[in-house]
């Protein structure tokens, strides 16, 4: 008897490569960068299916056919940190790395382009892997998110240009380069109870129960009109970046209300998680108190505050074990 092997979601792969030749131009590395412990990808590939209804003499009050348009590739993925290289990208960063010894310090700002970037996901299999290889990705918006008792994890939104079937893998890099694939014991991920969490330089880490920290690159997805391009989206083009963040607390105080209540510019805000001698520093910039609502609830027990912030910029400085500038490309 014959069983069926299916696919099993443990058995699955992601991997990118920074775009160097051209946009919607696949890295030909031999070998692809590791993002981190990705944990999920879910695609959000779709097709723009138009009706077509021609008077044709034809007595019938049916749709005569649907014709496909331009096709939508991308997908959503969720992961852990190890270290800032995927999500400086995703975010439209460069990197400057200094220092000797570890730690080396990785200061990021931000780019005037966008740097495109190849990768492939999917599933494994005994007989035939099935995966797709998306090229022309940019990151349209993500966020880090912090809830207690958990990872440290960042979150993503792509945008495709394009995607194929492919049925092999490019293996993860060895050196460093790109950066290779590391374990959990050559650089653990970041956790929530990693991270000190300041507003108007008042610790609030000890109440809060959940934060977020995100960002909008705007991007501009539109068909094109260029037959070089052919029935596939243009270059999407970043706009304005927005930053926000949310905050849950276990209320203690009316701080946070009469920072809301002032309406001022809040200054010594930021979020940093701490891992030995290795850390992320995220200086939130222009911030000021968009909600600070408390129910008040004779049901409920502690009070629980949800705090949303708006956030001009974020300045991003990261100490890591890994000494090679973030903005080389696989080799």
């Amino acid at each position: 008897m014959v069983s069926t092997e299916y696919f099993l979601g443990r058995r699955s792969v992601f991997n990118y490569a920074v775009e160097n030749v051209a946009y919607g131009t696949k890295n030909t590395a031999v070998t692809y960068a590791w993002p981190g412990l990705v944990q999920k990808f879910t695609d959000s590939d779709s097709q723009t299916l138009e009706p077509l209804n021609p008077m044709d003499g034809v007595d019938v009050n049916t749709v005569g056919e649907y014709y496909p348009m331009v096709p939508k590739f991308g997908g959503t993925m969720e992961m852990l940190v190890q270290h800032m290289r995927f999500p400086m990208l995703c975010m439209g960063m460069t990197d400057t790395m200094t220092g000797a010894s570890d730690p080396y310090t990785h200061t990021f700002a931000q780019a005037d382009v966008m740097q495109s970037m190849s990768f492939q996901a999917g599933h494994l299999h005994n007989t035939t892997d099935f995966g797709k290889e998306y090229t022309g990705v940019m990151c349209n918006k993500g966020d880090f998110v912090f809830t207690k008792g958990d990872w440290m994890r960042y979150n993503a939104d792509f945008v495709a240009q394009n995607a194929v079937k492919i049925t092999s893998y490019k293996a993860y890099q060895a050196a460093a380069s790109g950066l290779k694939k590391y374990t959990s014991a050559n650089i653990r991920p970041y956790k929530s109870s990693d991270v000190t969490l300041k507003i108007n330089n008042v610790d609030i880490s000890p109440y809060i129960t959940q934060a977020r920290l995100g960002f909008d690159n705007q991007l501009q997805v539109d068909e094109s009109m260029d037959t070089a391009v052919g029935e596939l989206i243009a270059q999407p083009a970043p706009q304005v970046k927005l930053w926000d963040a949310g905050i849950t607390v276990k209320m203690s105080n009316a701080a946070i209300w009469d920072l809301f209540k002032a309406g001022a510019t809040v200054s010594n805000c930021f979020i940093k998680t701490t891992n030995g001698t290795h850390s992320i520093t995220l200086t939130l910039n222009g911030v000021k108190v968009e909600k600070a609502s408390e129910p008040i609830d004779i049901t409920q027990g502690l009070v629980i505050q949800d705090i949303a912030l708006k956030v001009t910029s974020v300045d991003i400085v990261e100490l890591a074990e890994t000494s090679i500038d973030y903005d080389v490309a696989c080799a």
